[in-house]
């Protein structure tokens, strides 16, 4: 697990244990699996979240490369799933960290849909600039050693 893994792992078990009608948990992927099996099945996302009864895939893509974020990252098992979620109505995020600077690092969550359409509008070939990425995602606040994961909870209308 690398160290925004940890964060978000950190930040899902905090909302775990405060968030009404929230769990949350890690999913495993072939990393996880190196050296303890033989076979890893491929997983949707690096985590998965219910809140309120509605499913959440969370697949979080982290870089220190400045002033773009390099797409290619993303493999089509994880675009095809996220995309399949977000289409029958659960909610998808790619948590994308910038971590450019020392102590000075950002997090936007944005869905597939918003996310391709940054590609196909203001990609170059294997990258996208991260202005363009904040103005569409939503921001993800950092808190101490973790991340405040609530923006992407809001409470079902009533």
């Amino acid at each position: 697990m690398n160290t925004f893994e940890g964060e978000i792992n950190q930040s899902i078990k905090h909302l775990n244990s405060t968030l009404p009608n929230f769990l949350g948990w890690r999913l495993y992927d072939t990393a996880a699996f190196i050296g303890k099996s033989p076979y890893a099945p491929s997983q949707p996302a690096d985590f998965i979240t219910i809140h309120h009864g509605r499913a959440c895939l969370l697949e979080l893509k982290s870089q220190r490369k400045e002033p773009s974020f390099t797409h290619t990252t993303i493999t089509s098992q994880q675009w095809e799933s996220m995309s399949k979620m977000w289409h029958v109505g659960a909610r998808s995020y790619f948590l994308l960290n910038r971590r450019t600077k020392p102590r000075h690092y950002q997090c936007y969550a944005i869905d597939p849909i918003s996310l391709d359409y940054l590609i196909d509008e203001y990609g170059k070939k294997t990258t996208l600039r991260w202005n363009k990425i904040a103005e569409q995602s939503i921001n993800i606040p950092r808190e101490h050693q973790t991340w405040n994961l609530t923006p992407l909870y809001p409470d079902p209308p009533s």
